[in-house]
């Protein structure tokens, strides 16, 4: 076949592609959301699959078009019509268009919903290392924007009741929930490639899962206050039980220093989750590799509230 017999065939599928959004984008601006959407379930997988990256394109802006309604259609039509594209468009096409909307996790909601959209692309990606490469695009863009989020400042001042007001404060809550979806979303990568032979995925996710003890969770307090479990340490709870799953000795994983002394300080300090590490090295031997953590803890003053936590292991 030549090349001028593709030609035709060629600009036929991109003028079905465009009139297939032209259509949807038609119902849309005369609010049949409902047509809209089985419209768009009318159509093959196969016209899904070759549309994607236009259909995407136009989803993803069309989610944060504003509205003077309590329900906003276009954000849940355009919800409701990207997981029916995750599910029967492409999969690679439709990623590449998600890791580029760097700027659209704007709630908790949009957050979450990124989330849920990446697991069912993951699930339908082919079983190859390139694999292993797109979690790791994945898990670096979400944990881009929880590095992100502002939090309260510490400083000298703060006692027990100002670490109350400091874990209850809005910004830290929000942290808090958003880092929750995003351990959440690595304990379910773990369960999917658990029943898969993909080599290295687990320390991928592990390397995610330290790296949010140093930032942004090494900003949060992990002490009890009144005596009672702080939000930051319940949040913690899951993270590093799912640490553990993936690996029964996760610090021989960590070739950062600083990482790695930021993990066995918080380890140290929980003996419960201490007792998991192996036991053929001495707490002598943990104490040294944690040296690093607990001197940057005792000369930054935005950490003041762990200081005292440091000296005690220090001395003893």
């Amino acid at each position: 076949m030549s090349k001028n017999d593709c030609n035709p065939t060629s600009s036929t599928s991109v003028l079905i592609n465009t009139l297939i959004v032209q259509e949807i984008s038609t119902l849309i601006n005369n609010n049949q959301f409902n047509e809209a959407l089985e419209y768009l379930k009318s159509l093959t997988e196969q016209q899904i699959y070759d549309n994607t990256w236009d259909l995407c394109t136009y989803l993803l802006d069309l989610s944060e078009k504003p509205s003077d309604k309590l329900c906003n259609e276009y954000e849940l039509y355009s919800q409701d019509a990207l997981i029916y594209v995750a599910e029967h468009g492409n999969p690679r096409e439709m990623l590449i268009i998600m890791l580029e909307q760097t700027d659209k996790f704007i709630s908790d909601e949009a957050f979450l919903f990124h989330i849920k959209l990446f697991l069912i692309i993951i699930k339908r990606l082919p079983l190859k290392p390139s694999l292993i490469t797109s979690i790791d695009d994945i898990l670096s863009l979400l944990k881009c924007h929880l590095t992100a989020l502002e939090l309260p400042t510490i400083n000298n001042d703060f006692a027990g009741k100002d670490l109350l007001v400091f874990n209850h404060d809005q910004r830290v809550t929000h942290l808090l929930k958003l880092t929750q979806f995003y351990i959440d979303f690595i304990c379910q990568l773990r369960d999917y490639f658990s029943t898969t032979n993909i080599n290295n995925i687990f320390s991928i996710l592990t390397k995610y899962l330290i790296s949010l003890l140093q930032e942004p969770l090494s900003s949060l307090s992990y002490e009890p206050i009144n005596s009672q479990e702080s939000s930051s340490f319940t949040l913690i709870r899951p993270l590093l039980d799912c640490l553990f799953t993936l690996n029964p000795n996760p610090i021989q994983l960590i070739n950062d220093k600083e990482q790695q002394s930021i993990l066995i300080y918080l380890l140290l300090t929980k003996n419960n989750y201490f007792s998991l590490l192996p036991c053929v090295y001495s707490s002598y031997f943990y104490l040294i590799l944690s040296i690093p953590s607990i001197q940057q803890l005792s000369n930054d003053h935005e950490h003041v509230m762990l200081t005292e936590k440091a000296c005690v292991l220090v001395s003893n």
